[in-house]
Formats: structure tokens, C-alpha cells, sequence
């Protein structure tokens, strides 16, 4: 049976594609992205804070959350990171990212409460921020790509390119996959509950599951 928990009204819907409303939940609040500002509420819909930034066309990605309730958004040509009280525990900017997030960055990956990781154009660098200071880690060119962010598969996280990093080393690997004796550099989109990853071969439209080792397992 589904309940209606709360009714929250939203910030009314502008004619360009800025904003951005992906949801996401703590142990105790659920926050957003919208024109620009962070909304974060309590579980009854009652809102607890949010930023006061004036509009502009930079909101890039959703906000996201470590395991200790601190946020991490993009806004207005910055990464932040909030408490989860709202006070700013650190920011950093990032040249050009006013140019949106078709030409910057989406969602910043977090790992544990250590680290942020995230794509950037037009730089197109893979970045690794300490996520108590805002301190950089790691850059890491990564070269142009059509589809821009990092998709969490097991402990790692990947680009479109075939790249992997090891979320909590760094470590970059490349990864490459043959079928029928023609190598190609996967499309990973998630992995599934069994541990295989489901992917792509980009050109063809095939949709592939591979065992961890990105051996063919299934081909669709």
C-alpha cells in the first residue's frame, strides 16, 4: 500500500533546463538541487534549511551525501560541502564550470566520509577532492567523452572511456573486452545483485552482462 508520507512544493519550473532534482535521503533529512539552491528537509516534509544563492545558469548535478550526513553539490561555479546543520565546511571553485553541466560535471561520487570524486570539462579530468578539507587528491586526464560522469560499480567507479579507479586507492585501470575476437572499451551501466556488470558495445547498441574480470557472460 502507498502512503503519502508528505507534499512539498517545489520552486516553479523555469523554461531552460537548469534545474535539477535529484533526490536524495540521510538518516534524518532528504535534500535537493534546485535553481541553483540546496533544499534540505526533515523525513515530515517540514523544510530544516537551505542555501540563499542568487539564480544562475550553473547548477550542475544532484547534491550528494557521506555516511556522516555532509552534502556535496555543485552550485554557482563551486563544489561545496555543507554539515548537515547547513553551516559551509569547505568550498572549492573550478575554472569554467559556469558553462553548465552539458560542458562540466555531474553528481560528485563520495566514498565513505574521505573522499569526492567527479568528471570535469572542459578540462576533461577525473578529480579526487579529501572530503573533510576540499583538498585535491588526484587529477587525472581522461580525454573527451560523449557521456559525462562516473558510474559506481563494486568498490570502483568508471567513465565512458574504459577507465576504472579504484575508489579508495586511486588506482587507475583500463579495461578493455573482446567479443568475437574484436577488442572494444565497455559502456558500464550498473552492476547487477550477482555481481556480474551490465554494459554495452558502443556502435552496435549490443547490451552485454560481463563477470568481474569483464569476460562475456551474456550477450543480448
Amino acid at each position: 500500500e502507498v502512503k503519502l508520507l508528505s507534499d512539498t512544493p517545489l520552486p516553479a519550473p523555469m523554461s531552460e533546463p537548469v534545474s535539477s532534482y535529484g533526490l536524495i535521503e540521510t538518516d534524518d533529512s532528504f535534500a535537493f538541487v534546485a535553481l541553483s539552491n540546496l533544499y534540505v528537509y526533515k523525513k515530515d516534509g517540514t523544510l530544516r534549511w537551505k542555501t540563499d544563492q542568487d539564480f544562475n545558469h550553473s547548477a550542475m548535478g544532484d547534491v550528494s551525501a557521506d555516511t556522516a550526513g555532509n552534502f556535496y553539490v555543485f552550485v554557482n561555479d563551486k563544489l561545496t560541502s555543507y554539515s548537515p546543520s547547513g553551516a559551509i565546511r569547505w568550498e572549492r571553485a573550478f575554472p569554467s564550470s559556469n558553462l553548465g553541466p552539458e560542458k562540466f560535471s555531474y553528481t560528485p561520487s563520495i566514498y565513505k566520509s574521505e573522499t569526492v570524486l567527479f568528471l570535469a570539462r572542459p578540462t576533461n579530468t577525473f578529480y579526487a577532492l579529501d572530503a573533510t578539507t576540499g583538498a585535491i587528491r588526484k587529477e587525472d586526464s581522461v580525454g573527451a567523452q560523449s557521456s559525462f560522469g562516473l558510474t559506481g560499480i563494486h568498490h570502483y567507479l568508471t567513465d565512458q572511456r574504459g577507465h576504472f579507479w579504484d575508489a579508495k586507492t586511486l588506482e587507475r585501470k583500463n579495461v578493455v573486452a573482446t567479443l568475437a575476437g574484436k577488442a572494444f572499451v565497455p559502456a558500464v551501466a550498473t552492476a547487477a545483485p550477482d555481481g556480474t556488470i551490465v554494459g554495452a558495445r558502443v556502435g552496435d547498441q549490443r547490451v552485454l552482462r560481463f563477470d568481474r574480470c569483464f569476460g562475456i557472460v551474456k550477450d543480448y
